[in-house]
């Protein structure tokens, strides 16, 4: 079948599909700036863990990284850390406002784990974040049985009412 005429002047068919991908693209940018917003703005997240002994939440301070890691330190024998030794696979919650008209909110589901060693630039924003002394040297603040863990999510569902009103949008990082 011979190509379409082209009139003088008239203007070829947009490319459905390649605008679909620079839609998709830009939006999932957008969606990643605001879970790095909520992530800033928020001060706690609450783990929700599970064990033989059942479901348990835990609100730890946290940090977090360019790949939205999250950082915070523990007592390796508390039952959170024990969970999560037990079972790896945890759902987080980071709220960055309380205000239920301006709402910002992140549901998250991932894997959380022990790290070993210190990490010092970590160390440093946390205890700032938590309005304690900087530490000196690098793990200057795991003592008395404190231990570093991560929580790699893969998957974010972002509460932001001001852009979507009740209507979370999904971001995954790595898709």
């Amino acid at each position: 079948m011979p190509a379409p005429r082209r009139t003088q002047g008239a203007r070829p068919e947009p490319d459905r599909a390649s605008a679909a991908v620079r839609y998709s693209h830009r939006m999932a940018q957008d969606l990643k700036s605001l879970v790095r917003e909520v992530l800033r703005d928020g001060f706690a997240v609450n783990l929700g863990v599970s064990d033989a002994s059942g479901p348990w939440i835990a609100p730890v301070v946290y940090v977090f990284d360019d790949a939205f890691n999250l950082y915070w330190i523990s007592i390796a024998d508390c039952q959170h850390s024990r969970a999560i030794a037990e079972n790896p696979k945890i759902a987080a919650v980071v709220i960055a406002t309380h205000d239920t008209d301006n709402e910002r909110a992140l549901q998250m589901s991932g894997r959380a784990m022990r790290v070993e060693g210190a990490m010092f630039e970590l160390e440093q924003r946390l205890q700032a974040k938590r309005g304690m002394p900087a530490p000196q040297s690098p793990g200057d603040i795991l003592t008395d049985g404190y231990e570093w863990y991560r929580f790699t999510p893969d998957r974010f569902e972002i509460t932001y009412n001001t852009l979507f009103g009740y209507d979370r949008q999904t971001y995954r990082p790595n898709s």
